[in-house]
């Protein structure tokens, strides 16, 4: 029988040194996830891969999704109406095609 899935209620808090910290914000965006979901793998022993380089692709993206979600709100709002997003596309283009590469590399 699958085990239940519960709701995550209890909060951990640690103290870090801003140079603690900003390891691991290096760490966990360099993995593509959450900074807790992170520090639950590490907990529990989970795999971490990290692919060195990826982080600049990653902020990219969420560069990129965080504008795409503005200008939603925006146009929801009727506050805009038309977007030009050929600049947006091409660098998708471009981080997609480096992952390609890359796993074309890894594979």
């Amino acid at each position: 029988m699958p085990k239940e899935k519960q709701n995550r209620t209890e909060k951990v808090t640690i103290r870090l040194t801003p140079d603690e910290l900003e390891r691991l914000r290096e760490l966990s965006y360099g993995s593509y996830r959450l900074m807790a979901d992170y520090c639950r793998a590490c907990i529990f022993g989970r795999e971490i891969t990290v692919i060195p380089g990826f982080d600049e692709a990653a902020e990219q993206l969420r560069r990129i999704g965080t504008n795409l979600n503005q200008l939603t709100r925006l146009a929801n709002l009727r506050e805009i109406s038309v977007v030009d997003l050929g600049e947006t596309r091409t660098e998708i283009v471009k981080i997609y095609n480096t992952l390609r590469a890359a796993k074309k590399g890894g594979a």
